[in-house]
């Protein structure tokens, strides 16, 4: 799956131009359901998607994550891409209200962004369940 998704981003060709490997990344943040990289308030945000949708929605997530992330990296260069990637726990935790911002974000973006057929089909699905609406409507 993290093979399919880095081929599937449009900033892993400069990454891998750069000599860094988008699929490490990718991995890492799937391993750790993202604890290892945003700060907390997101990753509050982004487990309770994992909950309310299912496992799979952190794919979705990692794919907008990284087309979040596409325009800045590409104006770096290597050395600053790979701090850049490392720092965004420590960068976003300045604030709490806008790390929640982050997770909110990203997960909004998952649920409107389709994976592509490649990926679906690699997470065994065929065909992925809707995602349920946002929280907050669901509660009202």
């Amino acid at each position: 799956v993290c093979m399919e998704l880095a081929d599937d981003s449009e900033v892993n060709a400069q990454l891998e131009e750069e000599g860094l490997n988008v699929r490490m990344y990718i991995e890492q943040w799937l391993l750790t359901l993202f604890v290892d990289c945003l700060p907390l308030p997101a990753v509050v945000v982004i487990w309770d998607a994992i909950i309310l949708d299912g496992l799979h929605v952190s794919v979705s997530i990692a794919s907008a994550l990284l087309r979040g992330l596409s325009n800045p990296l590409r104006a770096m260069q290597s050395h600053d891409i790979a701090r850049a990637l490392k720092a965004m726990k420590k960068a976003s935790s300045d604030s709490e209200l806008q790390s929640f911002r982050v997770g909110l974000s990203l997960v909004r973006y998952a649920r409107q962004a389709a994976l592509n057929e490649q990926v679906v089909e690699l997470l065994g699905h065929g065909e992925l369940p809707p995602l349920s609406p946002e929280p907050a409507a669901a509660a009202g």
